[in-house]
């Protein structure tokens, strides 16, 4: 009898151990985290945001030169709801021109945050049909910087960011790459709502709220 009672306390002690010690990021297969109370909470703190919801986050991981991101931004993202807050991650991994791009959408958000929205929009839509070339040069990254309503002072501190090595700009965009890499995302663009990552791929409006209904809360 006193060995029974033993291994019930020895298997409710390794319960607890497990419960107590569980990471809060779910894996699956090695590939991308399938939930993350993180994401929401202490990954993001530094993401440009859109809209202002306490119900709903939707985080998308993306690559101004991705292709399917920008379907996705015109398609879907732009016409969401306002129960729902969006933030971005820029994995800027599509090649060595993707890094400016991140660097500067941080810089916008660092400064103007209030046209963010404008410059994120106008910049991936930008991408040139079927080209692979380093594009997203400092020179179109300014011209798109120059159609913004600043003043001459902010967007001095704007183009400097973001071309500066030791700014929050370059430490934000930095981040987004190592948030990517923990939460096992690669590829763009990837999906997330109130951390439970999204599956399945959608491109129309209709179905991706179909693809997130289970997830958002009321």
């Amino acid at each position: 009898m006193k060995k029974i009672y033993i291994g019930l306390i020895i298997f409710v002690v390794l319960v607890i151990f497990v419960l107590v010690l569980r990471p809060t990021d779910v894996k699956k297969n090695s590939k991308e985290v399938t939930f993350s109370k993180d994401l929401q909470t202490k990954y993001t703190n530094h993401s440009p945001k859109i809209g202002n919801s306490k119900k709903n986050t939707l985080v998308v991981f993306e690559d101004f030169k991705c292709p399917y991101c920008r379907i996705l931004h015109n398609n879907v993202i732009k016409k969401l709801d306002s129960n729902i807050e969006i933030r971005y991650i820029n994995m800027a991994f599509l090649g060595k021109d993707s890094i400016k791009g991140s660097r500067a959408s941080h810089a916008v958000n660092i400064y103007a945050p209030e046209r963010f929205s404008e410059f994120h929009d106008s910049l991936m839509n930008q991408q040139p049909e079927n080209d692979e070339t380093l594009w997203l040069t400092e020179k179109k990254i300014d011209n798109e910087l120059d159609k913004l309503s600043l003043s001459k002072e902010k967007l001095k501190k704007i183009k400097d960011a973001y071309k500066s090595k030791d700014s929050k700009a370059w430490k934000y965009a930095d981040k987004d790459k190592k948030i990517s890499e923990k939460m096992h995302v690669s590829s763009s663009p990837t999906v997330y709502v109130n951390g439970h990552y999204v599956k399945e791929d959608s491109y129309s409006l209709k179905s991706f709220k179909k693809n997130i209904a289970e997830y958002m809360n009321d």
